[in-house]
């Protein structure tokens, strides 16, 4: 009676205990679009394309920037010689979307001058970068490192564990009865 409540007991934490699997961008299929002069105005759409390792999956906005997505960052490389700024504006960036896996966390690298963490903004399958303001060259880039999981860790729900207790219950009243 001992054993089969200790394994009654056991199997419940490790039910309470299950966590969200560690994911990645490889093999999603992700968009990328320029917004400008707010994030309901598309400037340019890039498209969409499933994400591998290497440059193969690259988007590009025009002539100024390009962008690799990997497993777990995207990169942005400013591609424009000389000094550009981008025009002040509600928004003026790139939007990431259609992320298949939920962002749980961001940290941006760059070394674009003036940048702050309050340009950033994300929810479960989607990043935003306001660059409005900015200056850049090809010296400049900017690195999106994300933390993303297959789905958020569940609470099992009272209906499943009180048909495990009702099930055990009913195993205990077997075994007692018949043994």
């Amino acid at each position: 009676m001992k054993k089969i409540f200790t394994a009654f007991v056991v199997g419940i934490v490790m039910l309470c205990m299950v966590g969200a699997a560690q994911a990645g961008l490889l093999g999603d299929s992700i968009s990328a679009a320029h917004y400008f002069p707010n994030l309901s105005t598309i400037d340019l759409n890039m498209g969409s394309q499933t994400v591998v390792a290497g440059t193969s999956d690259v988007f590009n906005y025009y002539s100024y920037y390009s962008v690799n997505p990997e497993d777990t960052s995207i990169l942005v490389d400013f591609l424009a010689d000389g000094g550009y700024s981008w025009v002040d504006a509600t928004f003026n960036g790139l939007v990431i979307s259609n992320i298949d896996d939920i962002i749980t966390n961001v940290s941006i690298d760059t070394n674009l001058v003036g940048w702050d963490i309050s340009r950033l903004s994300y929810d479960d399958h989607t990043l935003r970068a306001n660059w409005q303001g900015l200056a850049f060259d090809s010296s400049k880039y900017f690195n999106f490192s994300l933390t993303t999981v297959d789905h958020l860790p569940t609470v099992p729900e009272p209906a499943s564990l009180s048909l495990l207790a009702t099930g055990l219950l009913g195993f205990l009243v077997r075994r007692k009865v018949l043994g």
